[in-house]
């Protein structure tokens, strides 16, 4: 598994990609796709929370299984996310 830190850096990186001027976005969202994202619950949890401690402010979906919406603990950090981003877009 990749360390959250190091994933947090590249979240960064391709915000700051997407973001320059001449590349025109039509969708400003990062998706994180991966149907095993919570299989390593443990893991999950940091990725979530380091994403949260660096006040990362994008548009994010999580592409996961089922399960995870009956993870109270999970769902409550991913809320925690969404309350990031409902910073930058009130009308989310």
């Amino acid at each position: 598994m990749r360390d959250p830190q190091n994933i947090v850096q590249e979240i960064k990186e391709a915000i700051k990609f997407h973001e320059r001027k001449y590349l025109p976005r039509i969708i400003t969202c990062l998706w994180i796709t991966d149907d095993n994202f919570a299989h390593n619950r443990k893991w999950a949890m940091s990725v979530l929370q380091a994403i949260i401690d660096n006040k990362i402010k994008y548009n994010f979906a999580v592409q996961a299984r089922y399960e995870i919406g009956f993870d109270k603990e999970m769902l409550k950090l991913i809320v925690s996310v969404i309350s990031i981003i409902k910073q930058i877009n009130p009308d989310l």
